[in-house]
C-alpha cells in the first residue's frame, strides 16, 4: 500500500535545511558580515566562521596533492569575508608555503587592477580576483513564482 504525505509535510525539510541551520541555526543570521562583526563576542557567530574556514582549508588541503604541490596560486574572488577571512584562511595555509602581505590585503581597495597580489613577495602566490557579482549572475537569472502561503513562501520555476 503507498501512502503518501500532505503537501505540508514534504514542504517541511526543504524549509528547514534553508531557514534553520546552517549559519542561520548557529547565529540567527545567513549575513557572513554580520558573523564577522559578532565573532568576538557570540560563541555561535565563533564557531560558524571557524567552520566556514576549516571548509576553505578543506578544499585546499583535497587539491593541493591532487595538483602534485603545482599550484600557481591560492584565488580569493567574491566579497564574503573579505580581508579577515582571507588573513584567517592564508595563515593557516603558511604549511604550503603560502603568506599574506598584511598592508596589501588591507588595503585592496586602493589597488589597480582585476587581480591583485596580496601575498608576500618570497612566498607562493596569493590572489585576489575582482568580481561583479551581480554581472556574473544576471545572466543565469530565470523567473521563479514566488507565491506566500500559511506564512511559509513557496517558489517555483524552471
Amino acid at each position: 500500500m503507498r501512502t503518501s504525505s500532505p503537501p505540508s509535510a514534504s514542504r517541511k525539510p526543504n524549509i528547514f535545511s534553508t531557514r534553520k541551520s546552517g549559519w542561520q541555526a548557529l547565529v540567527g543570521t545567513s549575513d557572513f558580515a554580520e558573523i564577522i562583526q559578532k565573532k568576538g563576542s557570540d560563541e555561535g557567530a565563533r564557531l560558524a566562521y571557524d567552520l566556514f574556514v576549516d571548509r576553505i582549508l578543506d578544499m585546499v588541503g583535497a587539491y593541493w596533492p591532487k595538483l602534485d604541490g603545482n599550484v600557481d596560486a591560492l584565488v580569493f574572488s567574491g566579497g564574503i569575508g573579505e580581508k579577515e577571512l582571507r588573513r584567517s584562511v592564508i595563515e593557516r595555509c603558511a604549511c604550503l608555503g603560502l603568506a599574506i602581505d598584511r598592508t596589501r590585503n588591507e588595503a585592496i581597495d586602493d589597488q589597480e587592477g582585476e587581480v591583485v597580489k596580496i601575498g608576500k613577495d618570497d612566498q607562493g602566490k596569493v590572489l585576489v580576483c575582482r568580481t561583479d557579482q551581480q554581472v556574473c549572475t544576471a545572466p543565469r537569472t530565470t523567473y521563479l513564482d514566488v507565491t506566500v502561503r500559511d506564512g511559509e513562501t513557496m517558489c517555483t520555476g524552471p
